[in-house]
């Protein structure tokens, strides 16, 4: 079976190699600008390195389920339809089509696909990276398209209509901004991304860049380049087969979980490395561009995007560093909660087995023997979840669950509290909803405590509505209820090992919720509605 996976890791790079070295036959021994069987030739090896590189993708996809594949996959695909559309007009014309039409459409499709591809790497390694992903996106975009036009398009705007101005702008800018988006997750996030993959995309990305650049400055600049014909062709189709190399490449071998995040000199790189990049082409442009131009208005827009994504990455700083106390104190209280519940499981023990035997031989106190134990019991469930306070993962029976069943088996137990404090309890069900890998006695555990809180929240009575939501890779669980809100001078606090709002409150509630959601590689926020009462979220990742 080993043997047999080996052979079919190896096919992909058998016909990679044979697609390349049939290239370069064709190329070498057909070779003719004007001759219109070359430019079929040609034109039918893009195809066919478009559509190999769109099925090793797919397959990648169906081998990993990881989803950027899929937007590789698909953006490559929209590449390949617009290069059958290109070689059949060539053949049936016996001309290439016009300026703007069909193919440079799907070509500027394609790169709506690898954007969300780039989006979705990102989505493995950060929670919720929407803000800061597209900040960059706008970032990068700015200044590529500046630059572009500064340096290719303008010298060469005599030869442009306005569609294909824009065509090549959007073009080279996306290109750039994906080459660049690779490159920042393969230096930062090579952990947790396959770093043979990620080099394979970014040389794809980097030889089609190379290979639309050149094509500007061969088709456009009349008065003579020295620049080979054949060369732009060459680079198209290396960068579709590099392409499908990486599917290659990371379908022998399984990618690594993201390590925790880690703060230090990486993490003031990548902070201070995109400033440092940005000012140095501020100096470029301010010194060789005139006013008003442009470029310079390109550069401005620019400086605008990098002072919103300072100010995301200062907020982004901050609650790294809260989390990192809070990680540090929760580490302080999960080595002193095991040492405890350790100490006290001991005596508990033989509390426990003595009285096991007074209530087998005892008649007449078999009733009061009943509520020992049942108290004992009772302390030995707090001891556990001491434990698991410790570490909650090494208990965990993770399977699939539906978090709505999950739920419901839990609204009979909260019902009786609810009815004594005039509550009425909705749950909003959403059909369909995608199951969740989890521990369902640990997250039954969570959905007690967040309901017992909300219901204890409203001692006048009210309602507490619980829905649920679908973003596609997560389920969000809302539960609302019409209390008195929390003051936001403590909203930030809960959570905090033995901090509560409660009289009677250990403080040890909450933290042991959080412990446990984040241990399922979810999260659990917590917010005042705008007019009354509060919000608890809590965001699991859905399977696919």
């Amino acid at each position: 079976m080993k043997g047999k996976n080996v052979v079919m890791n190896r096919i992909p790079w058998l016909i990679g190699f044979s697609m390349i070295l049939l290239y370069l036959v064709v190329g070498w021994g057909w070779y003719d600008a004007e001759s219109v069987r070359y430019l079929a030739g040609i034109n039918a090896l893009q195809t066919l390195a478009a559509l190999y590189a769109a099925v090793l993708l797919w397959r990648l996809y169906r081998m990993n389920r990881r989803r950027y594949w899929l937007s590789y996959s698909l953006g490559v695909l929209f590449y390949f339809f617009a290069q059958v559309y290109w070689t059949v007009f060539l053949l049936v014309q016996g001309k290439e089509p016009g300026s703007f039409g069909i193919p440079e459409v799907l070509w500027m499709l394609q790169y709506l696909f690898y954007l969300q591809a780039l989006y979705r790497q990102n989505k493995i390694s950060r929670r919720r990276p929407a803000l800061r992903f597209s900040l960059d996106v706008l970032l990068f975009m700015t200044v590529a398209t500046t630059v572009y036009w500064r340096f290719i398009i303008e010298p060469l705007s005599s030869g442009f209509t306005d569609a294909e101005r824009f065509f090549h702008l959007y073009c080279s800018s996306a290109n750039t901004v994906i080459l660049l988006g690779l490159f920042l997750l393969f230096i930062y996030e090579r952990d947790s991304n396959d770093a043979r993959a990620t080099l394979l995309l970014m040389a794809g990305f980097l030889t089609k860049s190379s290979g639309n650049t050149i094509g500007l400055l061969l088709f456009y600049r009349y008065d003579g380049t020295g620049i080979p014909g054949w060369l732009p062709d060459l680079c198209w189709f290396g960068g579709l087969m590099l392409l499908g190399m990486s599917a290659a490449a990371a379908g022998t071998r399984s990618e690594r979980a993201s390590p925790p995040a880690q703060a230090g000199r990486w993490y003031t790189g990548k902070r201070y490395i995109p400033l440092m990049a940005i000012f140095l082409l501020l100096m470029i442009f301010v010194v060789g561009d005139q006013p008003l131009s442009a470029g310079l208005i390109g550069l401005l827009v620019a400086f605008v995007i990098l002072l919103v994504r300072l100010l995301v990455e200062i907020q982004d700083y901050k609650q790294s560093e809260q989390a990192l106390i809070r990680s540090e104190k929760l580490s302080v209280v999960g080595q002193m909660a095991a040492g405890v519940a350790h100490e006290i499981r001991n005596p508990l023990t033989s509390l426990k087995g003595f009285t096991q035997l007074l209530y087998r031989s005892s008649e007449a106190n078999r009733r009061y023997c009943e509520l020992m134990l049942t108290e004992l019991e009772r302390i030995n469930y707090i001891v556990g979840e001491f434990m698991l306070l410790s570490k909650p993962q090494q208990s965990q029976n993770l399977r699939p669950h539906s978090v709505q069943e999950i739920l419901t088996d839990l609204i009979p137990i909260v019902e009786a509290q609810a009815i004594i404090h005039d509550v009425v309890i909705e749950v909003e069900r959403t059909p369909e909803l995608p199951p969740v890998l989890c521990d369902a006695r640990q997250i039954k555990q969570v959905f007690l405590n967040v309901l017992k809180n909300s219901i204890e929240a409203m001692p006048d009575g009210g309602r507490l509505v619980v829905s649920f939501h679908s973003s596609g890779m997560e389920i969000i669980v809302t539960v609302e209820d019409e209390g008195n809100g929390i003051p936001e001078v403590i909203l930030h606090r809960l959570g905090e090992p033995f901090f509560s709002t409660k009289d009677t409150g250990t403080g040890l509630g909450l933290m042991v919720c959080q412990n446990i959601i984040q241990s399922h590689r979810g999260s659990l926020t917590i917010r005042n509605r705008p007019v009354k009462g509060a919000v608890v979220s809590i965001q699991l990742p859905a399977l696919s």
